[in-house]
């Protein structure tokens, strides 16, 4: 074979030639000959070896790290194959249904665009051939978007220092919305506490209503939680009401409140600076929030009257309050304090014994004194000469 002699078995009583061939690729020239005493003869045979095809093979080379985990509606597959003759030898599914594909024979690339749903995605690549069969899986992952909390009514960048300033005396509403809201859930702490708000999941939209202490902080804490995350957003609210809880009242209730989990915050003339007065004032140890520091004209005129009331000048002091109750008839300070003013202006009378035993009398109208005259000098009469004037002539 192919000009090397090889080893065979010649059955004489079947008149058998058998032999064991280990072709080569490509033509192998088979000679046999054979001879008896009558001479001799000979046979060629050329057998053509094809080189075999090997199995084929699949790889994914896009995306390189696998499971993919995305937050995105699609992606596009890649995958090299080997030894497969054309598109029909490939075959792709997505979770069990085929889907459609591109296959290059000049690079033996394989192109997938992938439509994602929301979890867990089981890609499968398999190509076959005369030789075999292989396959390559991906396990392609959306993941969604955590929610995210929005205002509508309401500042989305308050902190303690810098509140939300509230300045109507009524319940405060909230409202805003949770963008990513599919499958969310929404839940509102007030300083710590549990607050019921409403909350629509089939749009993410929520509102709600809460009472405020005038002057004190609150901290209002909104969480949204899906399978994919949690998000937070807390929103600082004070409500400062012109002439409410100003001043320092000796007769009401503006101490400091401590409310939850926040610090006690400062009330009452802690805000809006006033002179001290005799009754004191609360110092807390928190520097207050950054209010609107315009004062009114009932402020105006409580300042004013605290300022006279410190120097004892007890009718200038009650004129300024009068005016800041005629402004806001229902401010304690203003009215405590011309209760004071008024028993300070009451003389008693059993404070001088001695004056209370002796009626006061009225003193003797003063007279004007008559102008003093200065009198003349006597003087003599003239007498009149007598002595005969002589004209000339």
């Amino acid at each position: 074979m192919n000009g090397s002699l090889i080893g065979a078995n010649f059955n004489t009583q079947a008149a058998e030639l058998m032999a064991n061939l280990s072709l080569k690729v490509g033509q192998n020239k088979i000679l046999i000959s054979a001879k008896n005493n009558c001479g001799t003869t000979q046979k060629e045979i050329i057998i053509e070896l094809i080189e075999p095809t090997p199995p084929p093979t699949v790889v994914i080379t896009q995306p390189n790290k696998l499971p993919l985990n995305t937050q995105d509606a699609s992606t596009v597959v890649l995958a090299k194959v080997n030894h497969v003759s054309n598109e029909n030898d490939i075959h792709v599914s997505l979770d069990g249904q085929h889907i459609n594909f591109t296959y290059s024979a000049s690079n033996g690339m394989v192109t997938v665009p992938t439509a994602l749903q929301m979890g867990g995605n089981n890609l499968i690549i398999e190509v076959e051939n005369e030789s075999g069969f292989d396959k390559a899986t991906a396990e392609l992952i959306r993941s969604g978007i955590p929610p995210k909390i929005h205002f509508t009514n309401r500042s989305e960048t308050t902190t303690f220092r810098n509140p939300e300033v509230i300045v109507v005396n009524s319940r405060v509403s909230i409202k805003g919305y949770v963008s990513n809201y599919t499958g969310a859930t929404l839940s509102v702490l007030m300083n710590g506490t549990a607050v019921n708000f409403s909350y629509n999941p089939s749009n993410g939209i929520f509102s709600g209503s809460i009472n405020m202490i005038n002057n004190e902080v609150v901290k209002l804490t909104f969480s949204a939680l899906n399978q994919w995350g949690k998000g937070a957003k807390d929103l600082y609210l004070i409500q400062n009401i012109p002439g409410s809880g100003t001043g320092n009242n000796s007769g009401g209730n503006n101490g400091n409140s401590h409310n939850g989990n926040n610090p006690p915050t400062p009330s009452g003339s802690n805000l809006i600076k006033n002179p001290p007065t005799n009754s004191g004032s609360n110092k807390s140890g928190n520097t207050p929030p950054k209010v609107n520091t315009t004062k009114s004209e009932l402020q105006k005129n409580i300042d004013k009257g605290d300022i006279y009331f410190n120097a004892k000048r007890w009718s200038v002091s009650k004129s300024y309050y009068e005016k800041a109750v005629r402004l806001d008839r229902n401010n304690v300070h203003a009215k405590n304090r011309i209760s004071v003013i008024n028993v300070k202006l009451r003389k008693p009378t059993s404070s001088k014994p001695a004056a209370s035993s002796k009626p006061k009398t009225q003193p003797k109208p003063k007279t004007q004194p008559k102008p003093r005259v200065q009198p003349q000098p006597q003087t003599k009469p003239k007498t009149p000469n007598t002595t005969p004037k002589i004209k000339g002539k």
